[in-house]
C-alpha cells in the first residue's frame, strides 16, 4: 500500500463531495498535490517517457518519485454516496441510541418513501442532545467512508494535523 497523509480539512472536503449530488460533474482528488479538481486523468496530456515515467503537460511541480505515477493512479475520482447508504446510516444511528421513545420517533420518521431525510432531520430538532450525537456520528462515519475509499484504492491513510512540506 502507498502511504497518504490527509488533514481533517481534506477529509471533510472529500466527504462533502461524496455527500453532494454531483449532477453529472466529476470531482478528482490529486494524490500528489492534495488538491480537488474537476479535471481528471483524461483532461491532461501525458507523454510517456523512458522507463515508464509520465510527464504532465500542465505546469505543476511534482516530486521525482511522483513523476512515475500513472495518471490513473494520480487522479482518483471521488465517488458519490448513494441515498441508500444515507438511509442506512440514519437507520443504524436510530438503532444505536437504545430502545425508547426517541428511537421509535426516529424510526417512524424513516418510514415511507418521499422526504425521509427531511423528516429524520426535522425529528432530530425535537431532541437537541440526540441531534448533537447525530452530528458527531455522521462526522465520524463520513471520515470512515473517505478512509475506506482511499484504502480500497490502495492507500494507507494517516490523518495529520498539518501536511508536511
Amino acid at each position: 500500500m502507498r502511504k497518504l497523509e490527509l488533514t481533517l480539512q481534506q477529509i471533510e472536503q472529500i466527504s462533502m463531495l461524496m455527500e453532494t449530488d454531483q449532477l453529472g460533474e466529476r470531482f478528482y482528488y490529486d494524490v500528489v498535490t492534495g488538491e480537488i479538481d474537476t479535471k481528471g486523468p483524461d483532461d491532461y496530456e501525458w507523454e510517456e517517457e523512458e522507463e515508464g515515467e509520465f510527464a504532465e503537460d500542465d505546469a505543476r511541480e511534482v516530486d521525482e518519485e511522483d513523476e512515475e505515477l500513472h495518471p490513473e493512479e494520480r487522479y482518483l475520482q471521488i465517488p458519490e454516496r448513494s441515498s441508500r447508504d444515507g438511509y442506512e446510516r440514519m437507520e443504524d444511528f436510530a438503532y444505536s441510541i437504545g430502545a425508547g421513545p426517541v428511537r421509535e420517533a426516529l424510526l417512524r420518521a424513516l418510514e415511507g418513501r418521499k422526504g425521509v431525510f427531511r423528516r429524520f432531520k426535522d425529528k432530530l430538532v425535537d431532541y437537541p442532545e440526540v441531534q448533537q450525537q447525530w452530528y458527531a456520528y455522521e462526522e465520524e462515519k463520513n471520515r470512515e467512508a473517505v478512509i475506506e475509499w482511499l484504502e480500497s484504492e490502495g492507500f494507507e491513510v494517516t490523518v495529520v494535523a498539518q501536511k508536511r512540506r
